[in-house]
């Protein structure tokens, strides 16, 4: 067929023109890819972040194919220049990721914006859309009865504040997955001792499990998290978390961002909002790019049969083998 169209094209135009309409062609082309150009908001900090920062925008590129620039923000943003850049380098839709990027989007009203690696709530951020740190519950709630099957009831400590949109996801999880799930919702470190320090004394048994949510505004990490690990340990009942060191100290599981993979999860939403040329947005979701931290000796612990299709699963093994 190509060639067909090329034989068509030089007997009634003559090489020349055909080489000149060619051209004109790839330059469309080339001007019709550049109008899907994503431009990246990261806050410019130290490691072990920088890395975390790094790997996100490396997944964006990855599924944008390359058709990214990047704008490292110091702790003082000159937004005149910023516009300058969206400007300059024909950026289309922006990715901001971490709290400061996200601030400073607001003011670039010119182009919309995709957020990620920030806790966010769906009901607090309904305009702009994006995926949130929080992992998913359906998909931790998976993961548990995958790997504790004899579990029937979990209880979490939460802030309202913060994730009741979270909650309001774990009911609907928890009861696809036979699970009743618990919930104490607490509005800072003093009152969420107090509720950790009634559960853990009341809990007890393998049918029942702990979630441990990474927010510092109701888990004191120095007081509270030692004695729910101890109560776990000496009680035999399931402890697991959204955050990967956990896991380190003794918590049977954590599910925490795959960054790279979130980084085009990222991509493939700002090239769709920017490609339907719509200003609907589907909001904020909860995470489902994830890998799995497990802790083996917990495991043991409890007398968890893990076989060995579930350990490939694993992307964080504890202790180290």
């Amino acid at each position: 067929m190509r060639s067909f169209l090329n034989t068509l094209l030089l007997r009634k135009h003559g090489f020349a023109t055909v080489v000149l309409l060619l051209t004109m062609l790839c330059v469309t082309l080339l001007a019709s890819a550049d109008s899907h150009r994503i431009g990246v908001l990261y806050p410019d900090i130290r490691e072990p972040y920088r890395s975390v920062f790094a790997s996100i925008i490396d997944g964006i590129e990855h599924k944008a194919g390359g058709k990214v620039a990047r704008y490292p923000l110091g702790k003082d943003v000159d937004t005149d220049m910023l516009r300058a850049w969206v400007e300059k380098q024909h950026i289309n839709v922006i990715i901001a990721l971490g709290r400061r990027s996200v601030s400073v989007s607001t003011e670039l009203r010119s182009v919309p914006v995709v957020t990620g690696a920030v806790q966010m709530s769906p009901d607090k951020d309904k305009k702009t859309p994006g995926v949130a740190l929080n992992p998913d519950p359906r998909l931790l709630f998976q993961q548990l009865k995958s790997l504790a099957p004899q579990v029937k009831q979990v209880s979490v400590v939460y802030n309202p504040d913060k994730n009741d949109w979270l909650i309001a996801r774990a009911r609907r999880a928890s009861a696809n997955q036979g699970l009743k799930l618990k919930i104490y919702p607490a509005t800072d470190l003093r009152d969420a001792a107090k509720i950790y320090r009634k559960l853990l004394s009341e809990i007890s048994g393998q049918k029942n499990a702990v979630w441990l949510l990474n927010d510092r505004s109701v888990l004191d990490q120095k007081a509270v998290f030692p004695l729910v690990l101890k109560s776990a340990w000496e009680n035999e009942f399931v402890v697991f978390s959204n955050n990967p060191a956990h896991v380190k100290r003794g918590v049977l599981f954590a599910m925490f961002p795959d960054n790279e993979a979130m980084g085009k999860t990222l991509a493939r939403i700002a090239l769709r909002r920017v490609r339907s040329g719509s200003s609907s947005s589907t909001g904020i979701v909860p995470l489902s790019d994830l890998q799995i931290a497990f802790n083996l000796r917990t495991a043991e612990h409890l007398d968890l049969s893990i076989d060995r299709k579930q350990r490939e699963q694993f992307d964080l093994v504890f202790p180290h083998r």
